[in-house]
């Protein structure tokens, strides 16, 4: 909920655009929601400000992108909805509407310097020169679809709830005697030495009775039962389905690339060096010590001394020149041929071209087989969408998923039935069902007879299925699982067999025996771990998780146990490793500033669930569930 303001080492310029800069907000994935012609007005009142479908659904998709760069594009909008991403989204739009009105009352501002200040220092609005460049501002604003207004309002409008945020959690002391107690609890360590007693250590047992198979396999049907699956009616429609009878005419090829030109030009490019003088003195003196010799490494060493500096900008169009100033010399110089000195507020610039890539069109020749791919893209894409529009009228006319299906070209499946992984009967991978992250998951929220929405992939094409019939999750016959039956009794056998080894050697060593006599004793090989945390992994310390955590609940001297993937392993607890935050100053910085984080959120939290009491919070539930059909109500 107050994610961003948590995050206090963010510059202000970075909390605003950390919404933005994820991508153009493609609508992937949401096409539902924003089809809809009409929004609801207003889903949340706030004190005396509201929050509208338009301002949670935006929200919505732009955390959807965020969440997508971490978990994956498989994460769908249903399944981000299940997972409370409404809630949250529309949480964090209160608790924004709250610090405003509260900075509000307070009088809480911030001038216009201070946010043209926080501007100029973002270095995503810096050009190659590391200065604030105007173009570059621009250009990325463009790029996430932001007006400059929008965007200078919301840094605004995000400083004044730092600033008051930042006034309420700047008298949290932390106590040394708690940064201390945690940094001695996260960071002591252990040591201990380890016994492993794999399962195949243990000898074979004899062949189990038929009593014994028998009840095995009905005591784990977890083990022995085909999974839940269903016999599915499935029609899906795809733009290629239909690109091979689409051929775009010689005048539909001449017209769409009359109306690419502008994006086909390739501009003309140079490769530019630069110096970059502090003074019109020294521009001078290097621009005379380049007319006896061309090369802007030695002008400098010889004219420029330490005022001025060669940098290499590129290969740059005219629209990537990072100062306007610089943009007509660089493009009228000849090849090798020194510019005049131009001042810039940055200094004396001297350019030289050492490389001209000119400018042109394409022919259509070069060109015409993408042309005609995106025609035929884009023309079976409105093909598919008619046809779609076709089949949801057929089917609000009262015909059949099937009859609807095949009088509007939509296919369907030859397969019938499908378990959660998306298997067959015998286990194979179906390779026909929708490249849609959803289709298993809404195949299975489905009951027998009930049919999904038609629903569009990111391929955009589009499927429905229907369920037919759900058949449970059943026990196979012993007989066609006899073998892994046996197989599985006779491990659990010897994994029993391992767990009593393992009892026997903690109760030796609570008799007095160390583990190193008794794993003697036993022909078992002994293994010293290194020191280890309560937060290492297993791979850095060569201690199974389960059993360093174990090792954590003992004193030095005695032993534990746990099960192992192979089987069991032991471990007796030799040393305890204290942990000293004097002698790590900056470990012990880290704690406290981890502990002043978490204290400074949680007070953030009841300072929000106080402005909630103070001014008011109305959630219309219904414009919710209109906005988002199947989220909770």
């Amino acid at each position: 909920m107050l994610e961003l303001m948590r995050r206090k080492a963010a510059t202000w310029v970075f909390r605003v655009l950390g919404v933005f800069l994820i991508g153009s907000f493609a609508l992937w994935g949401v096409g539902d929601y924003v089809r809809r012609s009409t929004l609801p007005e207003t889903v949340a009142e706030v004190g005396d400000l509201t929050i509208s479908g338009r301002d949670l659904s935006t929200q919505f998709r732009r955390e959807m992108n965020r969440l997508r760069t971490t978990l994956g594009q498989s994460l769908d909008t249903e399944t981000a909805q299940r997972l409370g991403l409404v809630d949250r989204t529309l949480d964090s739009l209160v608790v924004d509407r709250l610090f405003r009105i509260d900075a509000q009352k307070h009088d809480v501002v911030i001038s216009d310097d201070r946010v043209a200040e926080q501007v100029r220092r973002e270095p995503a609005f810096q050009g190659a020169l590391g200065q604030f460049d105007r173009n570059q501002f621009v250009n990325v604003l463009i790029q996430n679809d932001m007006t400059e207004e929008f965007f200078v309002g919301s840094l605004r409008e995000q400083m004044v709830r730092t600033q008051l945020t930042d006034a309420l959690t700047a008298g949290i002391v932390i106590p040394n005697a708690v940064i201390d107690a945690v940094y001695r609890y996260r960071n002591e360590r252990r040591v201990a030495d380890m016994v492993a007693i794999p399962v195949d250590s243990i000898a074979v047992p004899p062949e189990p009775t038929e009593a014994e198979i028998a009840a095995y396999h009905e005591a784990n049907p977890e083990l022995f039962s085909r999974p839940e699956r269903r016999e599915i009616t499935l029609a899906t429609l795809d733009p290629e389905d239909v690109a091979g009878g689409i051929k775009p005419t010689d005048d539909r090829i001449r017209d769409a690339y009359e109306a690419r030109r502008a994006s086909l030009q390739v501009p003309e490019r140079r490769a530019i060096r630069q110096v970059l003088a502090r003074d019109e003195a020294t521009a001078k003196a290097v621009s005379a010590a380049l007319q006896a010799n061309p090369s802007l490494d030695e002008a400098v060493k010889t004219a420029g001394g330490d005022k001025a500096t060669v940098a290499d900008l590129g290969l740059l169009a005219r629209g990537d020149v990072p100062l306007a100033a610089l943009v007509e010399p660089a493009f009228a110089l000849a090849l090798g041929t020194p510019s005049a000195a131009v001042s810039t507020p940055l200094g004396w610039h001297i350019l030289v071209v050492d490389r001209i890539e000119p400018g042109h069109l394409p022919s259509l020749a070069e060109v015409h087989d993408q042309i005609v791919r995106d025609l035929v893209r884009d023309e079976s894409v409105e093909a598919v969408v008619a046809l779609a529009n076709k089949f949801e009228d057929s089917l609000g006319a009262g015909q059949s998923l099937e009859v609807a299906a095949q009088a509007n070209g939509l296919k369907l499946a030859d397969h019938k039935t499908i378990d959660a992984q998306g298997r067959d009967e015998a286990g194979n991978p179906l390779p026909t069902i929708p490249a849609d992250p959803r289709f298993l998951s809404s195949v299975f929220e489905l009951e027998s007879g009930q049919s999904s929405t038609l629903r569009e992939t990111e391929a955009g094409g589009f499927y429905m299925v229907r369920v037919d019939k759900v058949i449970p999750r059943a026990l196979r016959p012993l007989g066609e699982v006899r073998a892994d039956v046996i197989a599985g009794w006779k491990r659990n056998q010897r994994l029993d067999q391992a767990r009593k080894k393992a009892d026997e050697i903690v109760a030796a060593i609570k008799d007095g025996k160390s583990l190193g006599t008794v794993a003697s004793t036993m022909d078992l090989r002994l293994v010293s771990s290194r020191p280890f945390n309560r937060f290492a992994l297993e791979p850095e310390i060569g201690v199974p998780a389960a059993l360093a955590a174990a090792l954590f609940r003992v004193k030095p001297g005695e032993a534990t146990s746990v099960q192992s993937p192979d089987g069991y392993v032991v471990g007796q607890l030799t040393r305890i490793v204290d942990a000293d935050p004097a002698a790590d100053p900056s470990g012990r910085t880290a704690v406290r500033e981890r502990l002043q984080t978490t204290f400074s959120a949680e007070l953030l939290i009841q300072y929000a669930d106080e402005l909630r009491a103070r001014y008011g919070v109305k959630i219309d539930r219904n414009a919710v569930a209109q906005l988002f059909p199947t989220s909770s109500p």
